[in-house]
């Protein structure tokens, strides 16, 4: 064992989807902010892959997220990092590139500094960072919204009846600190918007899409939606 290898963090073995190009040589691996999954830019990869058909892109779950494994330990970015590396290491096709989103962004820098001491870097040759900033900075609870969410769900009770009865628990509470402001019939419009996304995402769209053309309008939320659904 090479000196100093105990104290490194165990990696974890992570779950992603592919979506592969008409003749993969290489990957890419999105990696997805806080909450998310790597799913959540699947447009994206899908997009480049098209126009790139030598690629293959990589849709991870990170440590804790999505399909990956819960309650690993010694979490850390480091730790999220080196799992990353695994996955580069057992994977078909040499990781030529890395787009982390927020604190994916965050992995994907560190995954470059490991990369760099080890034979990864062979292959690395584009690390692409969206909506994050490299190195640490204060974190201010009520003005962080990944950190807004966690505080809310650890306020609620352990268990609910059902998904319906956690949902109106939430859209009480936003209603109470997010949109004190909002008029009866804008609340009713958002509590829709967020209720039809709970029922059937798909539906949703349409519903969404079919509203804004006998309208005519299109709102920031609206837009929102139609595009990330």
């Amino acid at each position: 064992m090479p000196h100093g290898a105990a104290c490194l963090p165990p990696f974890v073995e992570l779950a992603f989807t592919a979506i592969n190009g008409a003749r993969p040589e290489r990957a890419i691996a999105f990696l997805p902010g806080i909450l998310g999954r790597g799913i959540n830019l699947r447009t994206i990869a899908r997009r480049f892959v098209e126009a790139r058909p030598g690629w293959t892109a990589w849709l991870v779950d990170l440590r804790g997220h999505g399909q990956s494994p819960k309650g690993t330990p010694a979490p850390s970015i480091e730790a999220a990092a080196r799992d990353v590396a695994e996955l580069a290491r057992r994977a078909d096709f040499p990781m030529g590139a890395v787009v982390g989103h927020s604190f994916g962004g965050k992995v994907a820098l560190e995954f470059g500094r490991l990369a760099a001491l080890e034979s990864l870097a062979e292959s690395l040759n584009d690390i692409v960072v969206i909506d994050s900033a490299p190195g640490s900075r204060i974190s201010f609870r009520g003005g962080d919204s990944a950190l807004a969410v966690i505080d809310a769900i650890e306020s609620l009770p352990r268990a609910f009846a059902s998904k319906l009865s956690l949902f109106g628990r939430l859209l009480r509470r936003a209603r109470r600190e997010c949109w004190p402001s909002l008029s009866r019939d804008r609340w009713k419009e958002r509590t829709m918007e967020c209720a039809l996304l709970l029922i059937s995402p798909g539906f949703a769209r349409c519903f969404l899409t079919t509203s804004l053309a006998i309208s005519g309008q299109s709102s920031s939320i609206h837009r929102a939606l139609c595009a990330f659904i």
